[in-house]
């Protein structure tokens, strides 16, 4: 109502832009504010009940039955609620039979890595230097050669070209099930980066594609300076973008993203120097490609699935140990920490090189004179689960909506004892009630009233920062 009083005389048709923006805002900041009241329904997990029950199991049997090892079959992590009275920490979340486990030697390994303070979880594969000077001397080789036939001939040489990458693990145990998906996703990358593993996915493009695609673009310019044979780009999975929404007793993880980086970014974030070479435009568009298609390439290939699960248990160590959700339960994580046994997975400290050739037969359509290119690339790089637990990253619940949720998942227990129960909030509204709330007329006008009261001012620029 001010809105509109303070424009109607001069700029009667700003005022439905206005009006239109903030209304949009007001979706926006309650969309985001109240997205977690979605979750109506999950399975809870007691901490000190798994101890007491992996503690007796281990003594009775020497192993875990599946239901222990596999957290009860939870494979999305929401986040966890503080039983003061019972003396718990309850981890909450849900079950998907088209999702991979996560096992509680993973979630184990996220808590000493957190609570012993080490380097964050990470992995790279990486050429050795012998290795890549002979994978340069015949690049080179290769390169000087002008006579066509005579280039096929020696391909075949590049194509099998025997060569080590060194596996090296950080912040986690090597022979490890964290450890394996980790490696095992950045090996199957660069596969996915050479070409030689297609993911078939509509609109996705592999390194090599692109490459291809501006090598085609210079050739049909006449510019024969094509990417060079030799090049390597190195590639890291990091942390996205993480949110955090809490009350008193329960904290949820909104968002805990996973994204590409190139060698150039990656070094960026971690606060190291970044090297004087430009950053190769093509790399950035693989990676912000990648990020984009992440969801669908992780629902092709499970290991991506598996390797956003790892991020999403370290925000939950992460979370633990910050809010001392322990020592509030009347817990401690000694057992955990120093006396769990994981179980060992064979992890190879080396792999074979990989090397993908792609032929490039263009024809200029003007002189009618045929070009043929060859397209190696190699790659390297790793994977970083540094997720840093901040402060802005986190935000208060003042809806009530989280307590409800607490006191939901705390009511439905069965007894002290049990381990795991599934747990359903009543009245927590659908999205279409939801939204149909949201747009009541009522809800507008108290957030056109509120905003204008906060702010001392409007002026014709507020289109363009609210846009």
């Amino acid at each position: 109502m001010i809105i509109k009083a303070l424009f109607r005389k001069s700029w009667r048709g700003i005022v439905v832009v206005i009006t239109f923006v903030l209304t949009l805002n007001l979706l926006k900041a309650r969309a985001e504010e109240t997205s977690f009241q979605l979750i109506n329904e999950g399975r809870a997990l007691s901490l000190r009940v798994l101890e007491e029950n992996v503690r007796g199991s281990f003594k009775r049997e020497k192993q875990l039955d599946k239901e222990l090892s596999s957290l009860a079959g939870l494979n999305k992590i929401y986040g966890f609620v503080i039983d003061r009275e019972g003396r718990d920490c309850i981890i909450i979340g849900k079950t998907d039979p088209h999702s991979p486990p996560i096992l509680l030697d993973d979630l184990v390994i996220a808590i000493k890595n957190r609570w012993k303070e080490m380097s964050p979880p990470g992995c790279s594969i990486d050429p050795r230097q012998e290795d890549l000077v002979r994978i340069q001397k015949l690049a080179n080789e290769l390169m000087g050669i002008q006579d066509p036939i005579l280039l096929r001939k020696k391909l075949p040489s590049w194509k099998n070209i025997s060569g080590s990458q060194d596996v090296r693990v950080f912040g986690v145990p090597m022979n490890t099930h964290f450890a394996k998906i980790m490696v095992e996703a950045d090996y199957l990358l660069k596969r996915i980066i050479d070409g030689s593993y297609p993911l078939n996915i509509k609109g996705f493009k592999s390194f090599s594609d692109i490459m291809v695609e501006e090598v085609k673009k210079r050739l049909k310019v006449g510019e024969i300076s094509l990417p060079p044979l030799q090049m390597a780009m190195r590639f890291w999975f990091y942390p996205r973008e993480n949110k955090f929404i809490e009350d008193e007793g329960i904290v949820l993880i909104e968002k805990c993203t996973v994204k590409l980086l190139t060698e150039e970014e990656f070094l960026t974030k971690t606060g190291k120097i970044v090297s004087s070479g430009r950053a190769n435009p093509m790399g950035e568009d693989f990676v912000d490609l990648f990020t984009k298609f992440y969801s669908e390439i992780a629902r092709v290939e499970p290991i991506y699935k598996s390797l956003e699960n790892l991020f999403w248990i370290v925000a939950l160590s992460g979370l633990l140990k910050e809010r001392r959700a322990p020592e509030m339960a009347g817990l401690n994580f000694d057992y955990w920490i120093n006396d769990f046994p994981i179980k060992e997975f064979k992890i190879p400290s080396i792999l074979p090189y990989i090397t993908n050739i792609k032929e490039i037969n263009f024809e200029m359509r003007v002189s009618g004179v045929s070009m043929l290119a060859y397209l190696c690339i190699p790659s390297c790089g790793g994977v970083s689960i540094d997720i840093k637990i901040q402060r802005r990253d986190t935000k208060r619940d003042r809806t009530g909506a989280l307590l409800k949720l607490k006191n939901a998942i705390l009511n439905s227990r069965p007894s002290s004892k049990t381990l795991f129960w599934d747990f359903k909030v009543e009245g927590v509204p659908s999205k279409r009630d939801f939204w149909a709330r949201t747009l009541s007329k009522e809800a507008k006008s108290r957030y056109i009233r509120r905003t204008a009261l906060e702010k001392a001012s409007y002026d014709s620029s507020i289109y363009d920062r609210r846009r």
